[in-house]
């Protein structure tokens, strides 16, 4: 250990009670890619997040039965991934999504 370094414990993954946060960008695109194997085509939605993302954080931020509410609805993609997250964990979150972003700039 070099001189002004501090010890830290060191806890393996496996040791760990919490869902520990991993990468989240795999490919900027996947988000675009997704709503084009949707509708069959691109540039529908500008700068679609991809549901990958958002349901890793839904997972990491929510009980199975929670609520999950997005004032920035946009192209639907936080009910898509509630939905896909509650299919693959047999979860039973439920959600609200509202485009809010006209009255946020008015207020």
């Amino acid at each position: 250990m070099g001189a002004g370094t501090v010890p830290q414990y060191k806890r393996f993954l496996h040791e760990v009670e919490t869902n520990v946060a991993k990468s989240f960008f795999h490919d900027y695109t996947d988000g675009e890619k997704q709503l084009a194997n949707l509708f069959g085509e691109a540039g529908i939605f500008p700068t679609p997040k991809p549901t990958t993302l958002v349901g890793r954080f839904v997972s990491q931020a929510s009980k199975k039965s929670d609520w999950v509410m997005d004032f920035f609805g946009g192209s639907g993609t936080t009910g898509h991934a509630v939905i896909n997250l509650n299919r693959e964990d047999r979860g039973s979150r439920k959600f609200v999504l509202m485009e809010a972003g006209d009255h946020f700039d008015r207020v």
